[in-house]
């Protein structure tokens, strides 16, 4: 996990990967000054934040079920909190609770209908039941709301290739790749393509891109098919 902070108090954002699904989350305490948080009572204003604040603790030490509980005090105090869900979602996900985090990213969506956050992670939720239809809806409404966002590219890439849509699947890892021209993953799948498309020179040469983990399998495909 790679934490990006500022002030604790203020904003946590964090990369999550959950097996082969990127997933972004976005831990936000917002500032006192929050248009939702007016309709709060100063004393409760108080009440969610220390609930927020100790749920994200908890969550640094491991203590999942008490982030959870910390959310759900704070989400009863303000139920406009997209943040608290967003987050008691990663945490029910990462229990495998997989339907919980998807009624709880719904709820951010309905909270804020351009919350690419919830929308993006609910779509690989989705996509990890194998729920694909959903999932590219999910990860289509992402990239419209959020054109960099290179993971929905490579994922939706992903389905493509098992739609069959081999052509398209390629447009979004060449996508990929524009933004990232590191990304081995988006190499090696493509590469595969390529090689189902027959075009097998194209494939060797995005498999002499591959490196890490995901090289064991392309060295090995180079060596019975590519000529060096």
């Amino acid at each position: 996990m790679i934490c990006f902070w500022r002030n604790k108090i203020l904003l946590l954002s964090s990369f999550l990967i959950f097996n082969q699904f990127p997933a972004l989350s976005l831990i936000v305490i917002p500032h006192s000054n929050s248009s939702y948080l007016f309709t709060i009572q100063t004393a409760n204003l108080d009440d969610y934040i220390f609930y927020f604040n100790r749920a994200i603790t908890k969550t640094e030490q491991g203590d999942e079920m008490g982030a959870i509980q910390d959310y759900t005090s704070a989400i009863a105090i303000n139920p406009k909190s997209g943040d608290a869900y967003n987050n008691r979602a990663i945490l029910y996900r990462k229990i495998g609770s997989y339907h919980k985090a998807i009624e709880d990213y719904t709820k951010a969506i309905q909270i804020n209908s351009n919350d690419h956050i919830a929308i993006y992670n609910r779509a690989t939720v989705k996509d990890e039941l194998g729920d694909y239809n959903a999932a590219l809806l999910g990860y289509n409404q992402t990239i419209q709301l959020q054109p960099l966002n290179i993971h929905a590219y490579y994922l939706r890439a992903i389905i493509k290739k098992r739609n069959k849509e081999y052509e398209s699947s390629i447009v979004d890892l060449n996508q990929v790749l524009k933004l990232d021209d590191k990304y081995s993953a988006a190499y090696k799948l493509r590469g595969i393509i390529k090689e189902l498309l027959g075009d097998i020179k194209g494939a060797c040469l995005d498999w002499q891109k591959v490196d890490g983990p995901g090289s064991y399998d392309t060295q090995r495909w180079i060596k019975l098919q590519c000529k060096t």
